[in-house]
């Protein structure tokens, strides 16, 4: 198996920690066994008119309660595969066999564990998303107001440290649209305080989601997220592959729309065998097998394919290939094939990856809170994650796996796919016009855009904003609930993007909402927002 993260500068400590995992798959499910079901999971059923089965249902806490009195040790369960995944030595494993509702037994066999340590990353020179977003008309969505809104995307990486720190994500915190995060690796650890090892999933995170116009705007920035962590960075094996399924089940159980990793598994397994290229036929590893029943589930899947273009293995990988998962490869900023992009078919001949995007210096954010370029797959990813919630959001009605076609079929190789860039950069102008009879409106200048944060603060709060006109003089005012004003200042906004820090400490106020007011010229008002002091 193998990370496909971008950060690849890792030095290899490794140490032993030997165990026996199993996957113990039962007969049935119990006649009384009711779907965990959420309004959102409801809401995502109704509107693509799909039914609910087995699949739905949880595993019997009957068979489970008997598993655990053979003292073995039940790391999980999934209603999708009806099975248990448990740590248990020959002995229980030989008294689990015996029981009358074990179907089969499926081993991951022994475990080496291997630590792992990333380099420190430096700044970079000013940089800018709008080309990977422009590649794809992402940017004339976005100015029609389609920017995923009210779409869910669960994204599944190796953390996401600091995201609850920085600026540019702030505007997820204040508008509550990180729903709900879970640690599949480490339940008791922040998915936010992963340290270096979350570094990856935080730049991943950053093309999706990120907002510090203009230089750096997300695919999908208004769209609502859960966040997972799967990935375990101290041991490489088919347990990543269980963490994944148990997220998918979670992220359905929750609701969610699109899937989007950029993780993959095929070699390099600390414990184990590697998965084979016969492996790789779109159905039979357990993370494909979790992709595809994900799209049963009306979840639009969209993965990584893999940065193995120049090395032995060059195939795509897990779950790339499965048949319903939208696999993506890279290009570079000419549109070009990078060619460390992992190449098709998989081993059924199903052409893999189905679209590309830019991969190739991609434009992310670091958790130092810097912009950087990179080289991967994995930034691909996002971008089309982001790309398919905007274009959903035209029509949430769209089934997952219409929607999956009509982006392939808006890709630039449409008409001549081929196993490198698949169909091709999507098209987000094709899409609109199949929505909606009419193409989308060329760009227009964009206003000005403002971001407060933190928000709630202690009453230091920062306020980022970019504008796109010539500088011009403004007065800045905040005022209580009563509407009596309380600060007023002049402030000079520069054309370009500047950080106003904004102390409002000095002025001793009480807990409670504030309101802000930026006017121009003639009164005409700017920007006005909520400021919520919370100590």
């Amino acid at each position: 198996m193998r990370k496909w993260l971008l950060i690849l500068l890792f030095l290899v400590r490794a140490n032993f920690l030997w165990a026996n995992f199993y996957l113990v798959y039962f007969k049935d499910k119990s006649i009384y066994a009711e779907p965990k079901l959420s309004a959102q999971n409801i809401l995502r059923h109704q509107r693509q008119n799909i039914a609910y089965d087995s699949k739905d249902k949880e595993v019997s806490k009957e068979y489970l309660y008997i598993l655990s009195k053979q003292k073995c040790q039940i790391i999980g369960s999934s209603r999708w595969l009806n099975a248990a995944c448990i740590e248990a030595s020959e002995q229980e494993l030989n008294a689990i066999k015996a029981l009358p509702f074990v179907w089969k037994i499926d081993a991951f066999q022994s475990m080496l564990a291997v630590n792992l340590e990333s380099t420190e990353l430096g700044p970079s020179t000013l940089l800018s998303s709008s080309h990977q977003l422009q590649m794809m008309q992402l940017d004339r969505l976005h100015q029609m107001g389609y920017t995923g809104k009210g779409m869910h995307i669960a994204v599944f990486d190796n953390g996401f440290t600091r995201v609850d720190k920085q600026g540019p994500f702030q505007h997820l915190f204040k508008e509550g649209r990180i729903k709900q995060t879970r640690n599949f690796t480490d339940p008791n650890r922040s998915v936010y305080g992963m340290g270096t090892d979350g570094e990856h999933g935080a730049r991943v995170l950053s093309v999706l989601a990120a907002l510090m116009p203009p230089l750096f705007v997300g695919s999908a920035f208004d769209a609502n997220y859960f966040l997972a962590v799967t990935e375990d960075m101290t041991r490489e094996g088919q347990l990543e592959e269980w963490n994944w399924l148990m997220a998918a089940e979670w992220a359905d159980s929750l609701g969610t729309d699109i899937i989007s990793t950029s993780l993959g598994y095929a070699t390099n397994f600390t414990y184990g065998g590697d998965h084979l290229f016969e492996e790789m036929d779109g159905h039979t590893t357990l993370i494909s097998k979790a992709a595809n029943m994900a799209a049963s589930r009306g979840i639009l899947v969209v993965n990584a394919a893999g940065n193995e273009g120049q090395n032995a293995w060059r195939h795509i990988i897990a779950p790339a290939d499965a048949d319903s998962c939208l696999s993506v490869g890279s290009v570079d900023a000419h549109g070009n094939y990078s060619p460390f992009s992992s190449q098709g078919p998989n081993y059924s001949k199903t052409i893999k990856p189905d679209v590309a995007a830019m991969g190739g210096l991609c434009i992310t954010l670091l958790p130092q809170g810097w912009l950087k370029t990179g080289n991967g797959t994995s930034f691909a990813c996002p971008l089309i994650a982001g790309f398919a919630a905007c274009v959903w959001q035209i029509d949430p009605s769209i089934k997952n796996m219409n929607l999956f076609f009509k982006i392939k079929e808006s890709g630039h190789l449409a008409n001549h796919p081929d196993t490198f860039l698949g169909w091709g950069i999507p098209n987000a102008d094709s899409i609109y016009y199949w929505l909606k009879g009419t193409h989308l409106p060329m760009l227009q200048n964009v206003p000005n855009q403002f971001v407060v944060y933190p928000n709630p603060s202690n009453g230091l709060f920062e306020m980022s904003y970019f504008n796109y006109s010539p500088a011009i003089q403004t007065q800045i005012s905040i005022y209580n609930m009563l509407g009596e004003k309380i600060f007023t200042n002049e402030l000079l906004l520069q054309n370009g993007y500047a950080i106003y820090p904004l102390n409002m400490r000095d002025l001793k106020p009480k807990k409670g909402i504030y309101f802000l007011k930026i006017e121009g010229l003639n009164q005409e008002i700017i920007f006005e927002n909520k400021l919520v002091i919370c100590e």
